[in-house]
């Protein structure tokens, strides 16, 4: 990977007004697209609809660059656009890199509403993805709306920031539903601070094995910490609402239960400690159980964990019945502290997992687009698709994750050299690069070979296999952790297994690689790079772990 990205297409430098100058600069493409200089007031990054606007600088332009026709969001989503809008909402099209006919805007007032009208196979746990913008104005930092589900509050939910109003993220929340139509909602409550944007949801799962049979099921526990620190905190299918999304307990028996409602038939727990949360790793749950029960008296032990540091457990167990199952906290923390910390407890069928994300099977390019939103174009052949037109990027945007894909190489002779040799590259959430290259016998390692995390660390040794054979990166990734303000607290982390060889370990990772998007606390998307040569992908899929 060097500084060359794409075809010698024309560069606007794009300004931002007011406290919040970009990372870098963002650059657009005049391809295809209709570009308008606003000499009036605001800046890109200026207040959603109906909000007040800061006054503008002397002599700034504002450019609002509106995505091009065709670009469409993935099967099973529904446009914001086309949703009940009450309240002051309203749609807009100057901002860029929205799909369909435009976004909703105008939650500056209390009140906006926007209701989709959705549909359920079955009833059951449903994954609903908002694709949103949360910009810096009136502030920067994460902004708070209420989700409804069929006329009720679910919750309050959190939204990290965008950095500006260009930006887009998706937030996924675990949504039931009934069977048929529903309606779903995001309105901004008294309570809220609400000023952001809304793309389209995507509803997925429910009914099936991929449904958490836990989800906001009665739940007890021994004690609380606080008031707001109940059981209920983690069945509610959220992570992200801050340190007090958790269930919390200083008891001397530490132990919360939940009542799935019936004897089902389980086989996967999902445990979500404190670093899940965005707290310290070293308050992970180290020793606990887990046991089942028919009838809340007579309890079996299904699962025992010591020493555990992970900040997300999974556990596998043969399929057994049970209605009620029980968390047992038997050492709360690795450190001296003696607070026990759930952020998230799930239940799944036998075979139930959070859903995998297929991003690419060799038939199409539906969950890729460019960089600038419209429809991807590299050349499908051979079960995998072609390098060209620029870089693509996934439609979805994801925080943790595991992720395999596997990439091949076209031959080179062999005065071609460095970093001429079948350059690509795979940008995790769009800021950490995992370098592709021609490094077949290549003896020395170095931050810009195959598999270094790029400019950063070189990988631990040379897994490559020869030109024109597939190749496999399995990467796990932990994205970088923000506190409530904004301010990051623990760098992003990433595993790298190369043709099964990992070649980085829990890698730590101090900020974006070369040409990078900026760090901050929202999901971001999965990049593939043209870098010019002919690389080739298939298979690649994704499952989210936050």
């Amino acid at each position: 990977m060097t500084p060359h990205r794409q075809p010698p297409w024309i560069n606007v430098p794009v300004t931002h007004q007011g406290a919040e100058p970009p990372a870098r600069r963002r650059r657009a493409v005049l391809t295809a697209f209709c570009l308008t200089a606003i000499l009036a007031v605001g800046g890109l990054g200026a207040s959603p609809a109906g909000a007040a606007v800061p006054p503008q600088q002397p002599g700034e332009a504002r450019y609002t660059l509106n995505s091009m026709g065709g670009a469409q969001p993935p099967a099973g989503t529904y446009e914001a656009e086309s949703a009940a809008l009450a309240g002051g909402a309203t749609v807009m099209t100057d901002h860029c890199c929205y799909t369909g006919t435009g976004f909703v805007a105008g939650y500056g007032t209390v009140g906006a509403a926007t209701t989709f009208n959705v549909t359920a196979s079955s009833a059951g746990a449903y994954d609903v993805g908002l694709r949103y913008s949360n910009g810096p104005y009136p502030f920067v930092g994460n902004k708070t709306v209420s989700v409804y589900v069929n006329g009720a509050k679910i919750r309050q939910i959190t939204l990290a920031s965008t950095t500006d109003w260009e930006t887009w993220a998706t937030k996924t929340e675990s949504l039931n539903l009934n069977a048929g139509t529903n309606t779903i909602s995001y309105r901004y409550d008294q309570g809220d601070t609400g000023y952001i944007n809304l793309d389209f949801i995507t509803v997925a799962g429910g009914g099936g094995t991929g449904a958490n049979l836990a989800l906001n099921k009665p739940a007890t526990s021994d004690s609380a910490c606080n008031a707001n620190e109940t059981a209920a905190k983690a069945v509610n299918g959220s992570v992200s609402g801050g340190n007090s999304d958790k269930w919390c307990s200083l008891g001397g028996s530490k132990w919360m239960q939940v009542d799935l409602g019936a004897s089902s038939s389980v086989g996967r727990f999902v445990v979500k400690h404190a670093a899940a949360g965005g707290e310290p790793a070293t308050f992970n749950t180290r020793d606990f159980n887990i046991q089942v029960s028919t009838n809340g008296t007579t309890w079996t032990n299904a699962v025992t964990v010591t020493g555990n540091t992970a900040g997300t457990t999974t556990h596998d167990i043969a399929a057994t019945q049970a209605r009620y199952v029980r968390l047992n906290v038997t050492a709360p923390t690795s450190s001296t502290d003696t607070a026990a910390r759930i952020y998230e407890f799930e239940v799944y069928a036998p075979g139930g997992t959070p859903a995998r994300v297929t991003l690419f099977d060799g038939s199409n390019l539906a969950a890729w687009q460019h960089t600038d939103g419209s429809a991807a174009t590299w050349l499908l052949t051979g079960g995998g698709m072609e390098v060209r037109n620029g870089d693509i990027r996934t439609r979805q945007t994801f925080g943790d994750f595991k992720m395999h894909l596997e990439f091949w190489l076209p031959q080179y002779p062999p005065d071609v050299t460095g970093q001429a040799r079948a350059n690509s590259g795979v940008y995790l959430q769009g800021r950490y690069e995992v370098q592709i290259l021609d490094s077949f016998g290549d003896t020395t390692l170095a931050n810009d070979e195959a598999a270094s995390i790029y400019s950063k660390k070189a990988a631990d040794s040379n897994a490559a296999t020869a030109p024109q054979t597939w190749q496999t990166y399995d990467i796990t990734f932990r994205a970088a952790r923000y506190n409530s303000a904004g301010v990051k607290t623990e760098n992003a982390r990433v595993t790298v297994v190369w043709n099964g060889v990992t070649v980085h370990n829990n890698v730590a990772v101090d900020g974006p690689t070369t040409l990078g998007d900026a760090e901050g606390p929202s999901a971001g998307p999965i990049r593939l790079q043209d870098h010019g040569n002919p690389v080739r992908y298939r298979t690649i899929w994704i499952e989210p772990t936050s």
